[in-house]
């Protein structure tokens, strides 16, 4: 019982976090779009930016495992803390970075609004997929299911953000509105893990 209950608590995490994940394949292009133009290289750069960016992520998260020195609580809570801080920090201070870099041409000012503003809140949520990976089979049987279930329930996440947050949130809250959103449900992650620690790390 107390499995599957921490079976359900990880599930609804990687939901969240590939919300969030998803959601930022959404704003970031928003955002480059306003200053760069809604043009296909602008739109193919930073969408194949954020693929690498996620697949970066997925890469160093399983690194991150190899490393026995480093607590996965303590990790998974320092990325949805750290994930949501640099969210907050963009918020802020994106309009300026863009003035900054608008002048630059398309390609090269895409790829650099890609570094600096996509790499360190997209790289460091993808970490997030293995620890949970990890996680989930230290609390289950059935071993070979934790992958399928945790990308699963993420994915899922995605395909609900690219509903609510492209449909309704950008359009009609706006980018300011939207970051604050995503930061709450990462800040509501990191203390699902904090609360129900003792159910989640049950092994």
């Amino acid at each position: 019982m107390k499995s599957n209950y921490s079976k359900i608590l990880l599930v609804i995490i990687a939901f969240l976090g590939g919300f969030v994940l998803m959601s930022m394949e959404l704003v970031f292009p928003r955002i480059s779009m306003i200053w760069f133009g809604n043009v296909l290289s602008v739109w193919a750069i930073d969408l194949s930016m954020s693929l690498v960016i996620i697949a970066i992520g997925y890469r160093l998260g399983s690194w991150l495992l190899q490393e026995n020195n480093y607590p996965l609580k303590v990790c998974l809570i320092a990325v949805y803390f750290f994930g949501a801080f640099y969210l907050l920090l963009i918020n802020i201070t994106y309009k300026a970075i863009m003035e900054y870099i608008s002048p630059l041409d398309e390609v090269f000012g895409s790829l650099l609004f890609s570094m600096i503003l996509m790499f360190p809140t997209m790289g460091i949520l993808a970490f997030s997929g293995p620890l949970l990976v990890k996680i989930f089979n230290a609390t289950s049987s059935k071993r070979n299911s934790g992958p399928s279930l945790i990308f699963g329930f993420s994915t899922l996440g995605g395909a609900v953000a690219m509903i609510i947050v492209g449909i309704y949130t950008l359009p009609n809250l706006g980018i300011s509105i939207t970051f604050y959103l995503l930061i709450l449900l990462l800040l509501l992650n990191a203390f699902l893990i904090i609360i129900f620690k003792k159910e989640i790390f049950s092994r």
